[in-house]
């Protein structure tokens, strides 16, 4: 768990302190299926007490796992974002009834679903081995990327009487 203790700031308006965070988060505990952490989270930045809710901003960096979504390749990439959250002792929806300052509490923070789900937020919508990856060939399965196949694309059945088709050329003839 990444947890930012708050009891030095959470009883007091106006503080504020500095945060480093540095451990290990577990997409799949939370329901994170597309990808995986290779590493530490590392989180720097602050903790304020802001008349009753603290809120918390800094930067969040890793390295993340992922599979090329064309031919499967395990893949690791470096992240780094701004992390913003906002947390006071009785969550506070806003407009849409969406929950804008979260809740927690006692004296810690359990910062993890929130940096995971920032995380999952900054991950490539195609993630890439690299940018000319010729995928998988979508009828053996041979990776492109290490050489071709001899796959001929199988003829649907519904047009396989096509084939055999004689086409006429109507403007042969005497004109």
């Amino acid at each position: 768990m990444l947890n930012l203790a708050v009891a030095k700031i959470k009883n007091y308006p106006g503080t504020k302190i500095d945060v480093e965070i540095i451990g290990v988060a577990d997409p799949a505990a939370h329901e994170y299926s597309d990808f995986a952490l290779a590493g530490d989270v590392t989180f720097r930045g602050t903790a304020a007490n802001e008349g009753g809710r603290i809120m918390v901003e800094g930067v969040l960096n890793g390295v993340y796992a992922l599979n090329c979504s064309r031919c499967g390749k395990a893949l690791t990439e470096e992240f780094e974002t701004e992390f913003f959250a906002q947390y006071a002792l009785q969550a506070q929806p806003d407009e849409d009834g969406e929950a804008d300052i979260l809740e927690f509490c006692g004296d810690n923070i359990d910062l993890e679903p929130q940096f995971l789900q920032t995380i999952f937020l900054e991950l490539p919508m195609k993630p890439l081995c690299s940018d000319d990856c010729k995928g998988l060939c979508p009828f053996c399965g041979k990776n492109l990327n290490k050489g071709t196949c001899n796959c001929e694309a199988p003829i649907d059945p519904r047009l396989a009487k096509l084939k055999d088709y004689v086409f006429k050329d109507d403007k042969k003839g005497d004109n």
